[in-house]
């Protein structure tokens, strides 16, 4: 284990642990770096609550319904402000942004770049999350389940304010945001 993911899993709070079949399902799909996670780790939160590791069987579904998937995405992870980060069968990790209509490729070869979490430029054009770091100081960290999300949307005219920001449960929030901005697709 690196050391910048050492940081980043330094405040880690269990959700719950993998299931071995979760791991053998996936594993050749989503590479080490998950893998060494669930194992490690298990389902959780980590990073002030920001990263959340999911369980991409109770996701599928989800996505699927929010986002028009070129490559057999598979959910791995949710933020704390309500995006998807998936992997492909291409090795490549997404960051599905639902509340800005967009999608970045984050990370390519199966492979997190863990240097990448303390690299503040690369942090705010790509999970734009001083935000959310922001509305933890104000209304404390999301439980597992929860996310940030604006009120109103801004797809909506809402404003990126901290003032606009409520605690959401995150399967929720992203689908009234697919159902009201439209599926993302690349």
């Amino acid at each position: 284990m690196n050391e910048d993911m050492k940081k980043v899993f330094s405040d880690f709070k269990l959700y719950k642990k993998v299931d071995e079949n979760i791991i053998d399902k996936y594993k050749d799909i989503v590479g080490k770096d998950v893998v060494e996670i669930w194992e490690k780790y298990g389902f959780g939160s980590a990073f002030n609550g920001y990263f959340k590791i999911i369980n991409p069987d109770d996701y599928q579904e989800l996505l699927e319904e929010t986002y028009i998937m070129p490559f057999d995405d598979i959910p791995v992870f949710i933020t704390g402000m309500g995006d998807i980060i998936t992997c492909n069968s291409r090795g490549s990790f997404t960051i599905l942004d639902y509340r800005h209509q967009r999608l970045e490729i984050l990370w390519t070869g199966k492979e997190i770049e863990w240097n990448y979490f303390m690299d503040e430029d690369y942090n705010e054009e790509y999970f734009q999350w001083n935000t959310y770091f922001e509305a933890v100081k104000k209304y404390g960290e999301p439980q597992y389940n929860e996310c940030f999300g604006y009120e109103p949307l801004l797809s909506l005219g809402g404003k990126e304010s901290i003032e606009n920001l409520k605690k959401m449960n995150f399967e929720v929030h992203i689908t009234i945001m697919g159902e009201i901005q439209g599926i993302l697709s690349c």
